[in-house]
C-alpha cells in the first residue's frame, strides 16, 4: 500500500517500442521498495518520436498511471531517469504543441528531476523492453511507398511536365524568330516594312502557345 506521507521515487525509461516505470516508496528501513510497475507499448506515431520525447513521454506516463498518488503527496518526489538529455526541458525552449501540452500537465505535480546511470535503474529498463511489446515492429517504416496506389496519378503529372517543357521551348523558338523578323541591322531606309501580316501571325500563334501552357500549368 502506498503511503503519501512517505519519501516516493518514480523510475522511467524508454526503449524504441515502450515505455516502463516503477513507483518505490521509501520504508523504515530507508530502503526503497516497489509499490507498482508500468509497461506500456508504443503507438504508431510516439515510435517515430526522437530520443528526449520518448523518455519525456515514459515520465508522463507514469504520473498518469500514479496520479492519484503523486499529485497529492505531502513531500516532494523524486523521478529517476538514465537520459541526460532530459535537460533540454529544463532550459528555455520553443516548445512543439505536444511538448506544450506536457509541460502544463507536469506543473501540477511537485517533484525533482534526478539524472541516473542506466544500470541503477534497472527494472524500468526491463520494463521498457517487454518482448510482447516488440512484435510486428521489427521492420517498421522500412520498404513504405508514400504515395501507394496513386501511380497513375504521378505518371499524369511526369507527362504533363513534359508537354510544359516542349511547350516553353516552342515558345522561346519562335519568340527568337519573331524577334529576328523585327529586328533591323541598321538604320531603317525609308519605305522599310517594320511590321506586317506575316509578323502579325507569328504574334498570333506565339501568344496562343503562351495561354496553352499556363492553361496546361493551372
Amino acid at each position: 500500500m502506498v503511503d503519501t506521507t512517505k519519501e516516493l521515487c518514480v523510475e522511467s525509461d524508454a526503449s524504441d517500442f515502450a515505455t516502463g516505470a516503477v513507483l518505490s516508496m521509501k520504508c523504515d528501513d530507508e530502503k526503497w521498495h516497489p509499490c507498482g510497475y508500468l509497461s506500456k507499448g508504443l503507438n504508431d506515431v510516439e515510435q517515430n518520436y526522437n530520443v528526449h520525447d520518448k523518455e519525456m513521454l515514459s515520465i508522463i506516463h507514469a504520473l498518469e498511471l500514479w496520479r492519484h498518488y503523486l499529485e497529492g503527496a505531502k513531500m516532494q518526489f523524486v523521478i529517476w531517469t538514465d537520459h541526460c538529455n532530459l535537460q533540454y526541458f529544463m532550459e528555455a525552449r520553443k516548445l512543439n504543441r505536444q511538448q506544450a501540452r506536457w509541460t502544463v500537465y507536469l506543473s501540477r505535480f511537485n517533484f525533482n528531476l534526478v539524472y541516473k546511470p542506466g544500470p541503477t535503474i534497472g527494472k524500468a529498463d526491463a520494463l521498457s523492453r517487454c518482448a510482447d511489446h516488440k512484435e510486428g515492429i521489427e521492420h517498421d517504416n522500412e520498404n513504405v511507398v508514400l504515395f501507394e496506389g496513386h501511380e497513375e496519378i504521378i505518371n499524369q503529372a511526369v507527362a504533363i511536365r513534359r508537354m510544359v517543357q516542349r511547350a516553353g521551348t516552342c515558345i522561346i523558338y519562335l519568340s527568337q524568330r519573331t524577334v529576328q523578323s523585327l529586328a533591323w541591322k541598321s538604320r531603317p531606309k525609308e519605305g522599310t516594312v517594320l511590321w506586317n501580316s506575316h509578323s502579325t501571325t507569328i504574334f498570333h500563334f506565339v501568344l496562343v502557345c503562351y495561354c496553352l501552357a499556363l492553361w496546361m500549368i493551372l
